[in-house]
């Protein structure tokens, strides 16, 4: 997750997250020893999907963003409403829906022929009011 940063205060009405993607592990070394340093996968990155969510209560509860939809950390839907396939999101988080506090912002991305294939981000962020 590339925007919100952990140290912005969130005060908007929306917020546009976006995010980088890398055939990295999660310790930033190669995927695998066999692949080069610059590994791209372009088709692979065609298969790509994105969910976004939060957690408001620090990661025992979690809402799909786009819908406020129940959910779990790694639960890959296939409902449209909950898939994002870019590198950006624009968030709506009403003052009415989210007061004042610190939420669990969470990026997950899966390949859409590949079931077990599974990585994400999170985040935590400060919302204003």
């Amino acid at each position: 997750i590339t925007n919100p940063t952990m140290t912005a205060e969130i005060s908007a009405e929306d917020v546009d997250v976006s995010w980088e993607f890398r055939w990295r592990r999660w310790d930033t070394s190669k995927y695998t020893f066999e692949y080069p340093d610059d590994y791209e996968d372009i088709a692979a990155e065609a298969d790509l999907i994105y969910h976004m969510k939060y957690s408001k209560d620090n990661g025992a509860t979690w809402y799909f963003c786009n819908t406020t939809t129940v959910t779990t950390p790694g639960e890959r839907s296939l409902n449209s409403s909950h898939i994002i396939t870019g590198l950006t999101k624009t968030w709506d988080v009403p003052t009415a829906d989210f007061p004042e506090g610190i939420y669990l912002l969470r990026v997950e991305v899966f390949r859409n022929s590949i079931a077990s294939h599974y990585a994400y981000d999170q985040q935590r962020i400060f919302v204003k009011r």
